[in-house]
């Protein structure tokens, strides 16, 4: 691992979609931008959940797929 090459995201554009206080959940979408790793044009898109309660996150979920850098997140 110490050989591992790591990608710089120097655009890392985050959004928080949706906030559940009820029910403890958070929805964030996160493009890290295209820094030319993922082919001409893509971006690494990551979509994740939280469970929050008692003022502390408990369980995270997390979808990744490499898409078109200007894609939006559909609430733009």
């Amino acid at each position: 691992i110490k050989t591992q090459n790591i990608i710089k995201h120097p655009a890392i554009v985050t959004r928080v979609l949706a906030v559940d206080e009820q029910l403890g959940i958070v929805l964030l979408r996160m493009n890290f931008g295209d820094t030319g790793s993922y082919g001409a044009g893509n971006a690494l898109v990551v979509w994740e959940a939280f469970k929050v309660y008692g003022g502390k996150i408990h369980a995270v979920e997390a979808f990744m797929r490499v898409m078109p850098a200007s894609a939006g997140s559909g609430w733009d």
